[in-house]
């Protein structure tokens, strides 16, 4: 998967802690050391790092849940390696379905054959794996780690205030609240963007 804008806001360095369960909804406060905007893969990616390494996390995302549609569908071997890291890469496999050898035909010609068991890695294929169900199982790893996804709720702009990265944010009924965080990371594309001009000048 690949990310087309990842922001990162912050001013202090990250202070390691215990996990604390995220609460489904936030007043202004402080209590959180990373907002993860975005809750495709990658940002599910991210915040599971995050919240195995003790670090209190929580996700937000602007859908109603996850993607009833694949935007992408192989799991190439060095995503799969990362996954290994994780705990996750056999589930994932068990799940998908694996792929060796593509064949590139033009009309009645076979132009080349690109043999996937060559590629170095461990994971000789390439994964297909619908996306809805590699969130599936992000999202239950950021369970499991004490962690929930906020849906229905926007990131409206962001600014820097008193030593930490304030966030606007809109829930589906337009109720606006602020959360402070230590960073602010952008996973969700051009959203992050837009707030940070909003909010502050780049």
């Amino acid at each position: 998967y690949v990310v087309g804008y990842v922001v990162l806001l912050t001013t202090q360095a990250v202070r390691r802690s215990s996990v604390v369960p995220m609460s489904t909804r936030s007043t202004t406060s402080s209590d959180r050391q990373v907002l993860v905007v975005g809750a495709g893969p990658t940002g599910l990616v991210l915040a599971a790092q995050l919240l195995a390494r003790g670090i209190r996390t929580r996700v937000i995302d602007k859908g109603a849940g996850p993607v009833a549609q694949s935007r992408a569908l192989s799991v190439h071997a060095r995503t799969l390696e990362v996954l290994d890291v994780m705990g996750l890469a056999d589930a994932f496999i068990d799940r998908g379905q694996r792929v060796r050898r593509f064949h590139v035909y033009a009309e009645d010609r076979d132009l080349f054959v690109l043999d996937m068991a060559r590629n170095g890695s461990r994971y000789g294929f390439t994964l297909h794996l619908p996306q809805h169900e590699t969130e599936m199982l992000l999202r239950a790893r950021v369970r499991e780690l004490g962690g929930i996804v906020e849906q229905g709720v926007e990131l409206v702009r962001v600014a820097e205030e008193e030593g930490a990265v304030t966030a606007t944010l809109r829930d589906v009924e337009g109720m606006e609240t602020e959360a402070r965080s230590d960073f602010v990371v952008g996973c969700d594309g051009a959203q992050v963007v837009r707030a940070v001009r909003q909010g502050r000048r780049v």
